[in-house]
């Protein structure tokens, strides 16, 4: 019998990481922020940035450019606190310094390891910020920060030492390469952009052998996926026979708008597939056309 890990409290926390040479300050700093996203934890998604608090209008626009730019891997949570929850978090006494923005304007990220409280980022993207940027910690240390000459520059850049520093790239397994792609396609599909950051490692389209598939294998496991949640998230997959009669025409689009996205990325180069791959190109088509329209 397994039993599950023990959720460590706080304080204990904090005298753990101290013992073995942590700063008392970054401690208890990087502490509180894990407890912060410990609060989150019905809402945290592997892969995923998430908000729990209600924002104004301008945060609400940058909190949907997050969800579209930001790259994480399978194995990582994110969450954004908006001003009015960020401010809330004061570091201890004798850490103001901890914070690169005052509490009133500050906007932050939060981001961890999945099933892990060792290690923590911290990401601030407010106009207020001296300067915007990256913080590592690690056992309640901080490993080092990474400075942005603006917030927009931090939320185009920051992605790449989020990988660096959390990502725990030697996990992956089929599933988690399928989450990954699968969530940068939808994000693709719902912006109409097909230049979302995507890790070149990890992209199934490119590496179909990550998923013991041929690529047009891949292609289609893949855009399927996508396809079915379109639909699904649409309301307009048929559940009953009597209403499939339009369904094939909106998930025909859908897949033809799935593929466009994917040749303006250069993702697959459709005039190079071979005439077996043609042909394994057909019969995929109007399969996951079927399972789309009938929500299967």
């Amino acid at each position: 019998m397994i039993l599950p890990k023990r959720e460590i409290p706080l304080e204990e926390r904090i005298q753990i990481w101290v013992a073995k040479g942590a700063d008392p300050v970054s401690a208890r700093w990087q502490a509180g922020l894990y407890e912060t996203l410990r609060s989150f934890k019905d809402y945290l998604l592997p892969g995923r940035i998430v908000t729990v608090e209600a924002m104004p209008a301008e945060e609400a626009e940058l909190f949907q450019l997050l969800v579209e730019t930001l790259d994480l891997s399978p194995f990582v949570q994110a969450a954004y606190l908006p001003t009015a929850l960020a401010a809330r978090m004061e570091p201890p006494p004798g850490g103001a310094a901890l914070r690169r923005a005052p509490a009133e304007t500050s906007r932050m990220l939060l981001l961890k390891r999945v099933d892990s409280d060792q290690r923590l980022a911290t990401v601030e993207i407010s106009d207020q910020a001296s300067p915007p940027g990256v913080d590592i910690y690690d056992q309640g240390s901080r490993l080092g920060g990474y400075d942005y000459d603006s917030p927009a520059s931090c939320v185009r850049e920051m992605s790449r030492m989020l990988w660096i520093h959390l990502s725990q790239r030697d996990r992956w397994g089929p599933e988690d390469v399928m989450r990954y792609n699968e969530w940068w396609l939808l994000r693709c599909a719902l912006s109409g952009r097909p230049d979302l950051p995507h890790h070149p490692d990890y992209c199934c389209l490119r590496h179909p052998e990550l998923l013991h598939l041929s690529r047009v294998e891949a292609l289609f496991e893949l855009v399927g996926r996508v396809l079915r949640r379109l639909m699904a998230d649409s309301g307009e997959a048929a559940s009953e026979a009597g209403g499939q009669s339009a369904a094939p025409s909106r998930a025909e689009a859908h897949l033809l708008r799935l593929m466009d996205l994917i040749r303006q990325g250069q993702y697959i180069d459709f005039t190079a597939l071979d005439e077996d791959e043609l042909e394994r190109f057909k019969t995929l088509f109007a399969a996951t056309l079927e399972k789309a329209s009938t929500g299967d």
